[in-house]
């Protein structure tokens, strides 16, 4: 017979009470306190009152790692391979030829993001600007050589968009780590009409304790596929020990309302400043929809 709940010293058990969590028959876990049982998922309030009685909204960060193209903070190590140790990052639809084949022919070839780079998340809607701020936001070295300056945190609320401006003038070091961590809770982010952030679904499993799937690697969340628990427990336990250090920096798991890794490449790059045009030549994006090339002029110089 098939345990729908949960299986605790080989007895089958609902898997819906806090002491006994968990569903499709594996071992029942016990929710932490103050967590919920929500199929077969030990789970944080996301909603009703929230931390010291503040009331919890539905604003997101956006995070839905599932299909062809991810919705995830950019600059973000899930797009780096494990087996190639190169960047494997999507070719967006609307991306020009030129933009495409940055990424393919470039981008995707080196062994980590740009020093350049601006790792961002986007809202499901506007966020009180006063609250995206550090300690709100914060940037946690794993490795790596250290910069002398600090990142800058940006905010545009036409785009819903929190930015991490890397440090300047030299950008991230070369071969550094780092974590991004969004904090949410009573004293973290909140959306424009004040309300506590929510998490996504997806994030919520993710930044679970209990396994989303089983010794046989089947689903033990109700609605969600095998694929599906399969991919976002691989998430689950890659960020375990990132949340573990989190935690120890005094930062509650039920207030991560966002987490990310990224590495900066250690390899020689091409010099590449668009709006100073600074670009490898020849290149593409000088051409015109026309199909013809508009090279910019170049500052008039005085003869000696």
């Amino acid at each position: 017979m098939t345990c729908a709940g949960c299986c605790s010293a080989g007895v089958c058990q609902p898997g819906s009470s806090v002491s006994a969590c968990g569903t499709g028959g594996a071992a029942c876990q016990t929710c932490r306190s103050g967590d919920t049982c929500g199929e077969g998922v030990c789970e944080a309030p996301d909603s009703g009152a929230g931390d010291g009685g503040l009331p919890a909204g539905t604003t997101t960060i956006l995070f839905e790692p599932l299909g062809a193209l991810p919705i995830v903070p950019d600059i973000n190590d899930v797009y780096l391979d494990s087996v190639t140790g190169r960047l494997n990052l999507p070719l967006l639809p609307d991306a020009s030829p030129a933009e495409r084949a940055f990424t393919q022919n470039y981008l995707n070839s080196l062994n980590g993001f740009l020093v350049s780079s601006v790792p961002s998340a986007r809202a499901s809607a506007r966020l009180d600007p006063g609250t995206v701020r550090a300690p709100n936001i914060r940037v946690i070295q794993l490795a790596g050589a250290t910069s002398q300056s600090q990142p800058t945190i940006g905010y545009n609320p036409d785009t819903l968009r929190i930015s991490i401006f890397p440090p300047q003038p030299e950008g991230w070091p070369k071969g550094a780590r780092y974590v991004v961590v969004l904090v949410g809770g009573a004293a973290g982010l909140r959306d424009a009409q004040g309300w506590l952030l929510a998490a996504s679904p997806s994030w919520q499993r993710v930044r679970s304790t209990t396994p989303l799937v089983d010794a046989s690697g089947r689903s033990t969340v109700s609605g969600l596929t095998d694929a599906a628990a399969r991919a976002l427990e691989a998430l689950r336990l890659r960020y375990a020990p990132v949340f573990d250090l989190v935690m120890g920096q005094g930062i509650a798991r039920e207030d991560v309302a966002a987490l990310w890794t990224f590495t900066v490449m250690d390899e020689e790059e091409a010099a590449f400043d668009l709006p100073r045009s600074i670009i490898p030549l020849p290149n593409d994006l000088y051409m015109s929809a026309g199909g013809t090339v508009q090279m910019p002029v170049a500052p008039s110089t005085s003869s000696p």
